[in-house]
């Protein structure tokens, strides 16, 4: 029943506006990142309760796809950055449906890092 119960109370927080984000962070496994802006990751919801394989895309944040320029730069960035565990706040589910996510590394947040590097999201 407690593990139904996290996974409905993710579920919920999911549908909030993209520009609010849950104020619990989830501990988060990253199995490799797609590009700067997305990665591959497992979630611990608690109560032995893990999402597996997830797509997550950083929010407020967009670097170049595979084969445009910077792409490289963006993305071993973030592989240099967050390797391992990390933390995630949950800020609902992306067009694409993957989460969207604000995400500490090593205590920083790699989303304002980048966000001051110029790779913002312009709607």
């Amino acid at each position: 029943m407690k593990k139904i119960l996290m996974v409905l109370s993710l579920l919920l927080v999911s549908s909030t506006p993209n520009n609010i984000c849950d104020s619990r962070p989830y501990e988060a496994k990253i199995i490799r990142w797609i590009d700067g802006d997305t990665a591959i990751a497992d979630i611990d919801l608690g109560w032995d309760v893990t999402l597996k394989e997830q797509k997550l895309r950083l929010n407020r944040v967009d670097t170049p796809e595979r084969g445009e320029p910077k792409y490289k730069e963006a993305t071993n960035i973030v592989k240099a950055k967050c390797k391992g565990y990390v933390e995630v706040y949950n800020c609902g589910k992306g067009s694409y449906g993957r989460w969207l996510v604000e995400m500490n590394c090593n205590g920083e947040s790699i989303n304002n890092y980048l966000l001051r590097r110029g790779w913002k999201y312009e709607r």
